[in-house]
């Protein structure tokens, strides 16, 4: 019973280290996906008209939130608390930051968390 119990054990490892390396996979199209976020509220400083900057301030965070909050569903599962940690901060940042686009502690909070994040990300590249 107990090789019956350590080859399941192994079994369930090997299939937890593949779960792993398919979520650090994912993790690249993921950023990718948040830094087109980034890219796109960064953009909107670029607008001449300040209603327009809110406007797409307010778009470009409810996609960060959007796209923050799939990253940070099931991260901690796979072993990367940290990553569903800063991801979900980078959620409720982008989230509190749609009904105040221009408020100064949006841009801190969404910088802060995102930096948290990629860090995060590093961390396990390397």
């Amino acid at each position: 019973m107990n090789d019956k119990t350590n080859s399941n054990d192994a079994g369930f490892d090997a299939k937890l280290d593949q779960l792993r390396q398919a979520f650090a996979d994912e993790l690249v199209k993921r950023l990718g996906a948040l830094a087109e976020g980034m890219a796109e509220f960064d953009a909107a400083d670029a607008e001449f008209d300040a209603a327009d900057i809110d406007a797409d301030r307010a778009a470009a965070l409810s996609t960060l939130e959007e796209r923050a909050h799939v990253l940070a569903g099931s991260r901690a599962l796979f072993g990367y608390p940290e990553i569903g940690a800063a991801a979900g901060a980078l959620e409720e940042a982008s989230g509190n930051g749609v009904g105040a686009p221009s408020a100064p502690n949006t841009e801190s909070s969404v910088r802060g968390s995102w930096a948290r994040l990629r860090a995060a990300a590093d961390d396990i590249k390397n």
